[in-house]
């Protein structure tokens, strides 16, 4: 979790979330959101995924909840 607080307002990075084990960190913008988190990546293992349908879904929630400019 102290990754997961890490992570979060990091430029590049809009959502990160727990999924058993694991951080899903996403972003709409890839090549920010590939260089946001090095620094971080020492000790964690990363894999590029799509996203799954509860990725989607938390996505929208969030944009329904606070829809910025």
């Amino acid at each position: 979790m102290a990754l997961s607080e890490r992570l979060k307002g990091v430029a590049g990075v809009e959502q990160v979330t727990a999924f058993r084990d694991a951080l899903h960190v996403s972003g709409t913008d890839a090549a920010a959101l590939d260089r946001a988190p090095r620094p971080l990546r020492e000790g964690y293992e990363w894999n590029r995924i799509e996203p799954g349908l509860e990725d989607v879904f938390i996505h929208l929630m969030e944009r329904r909840r606070d829809p910025g400019p």
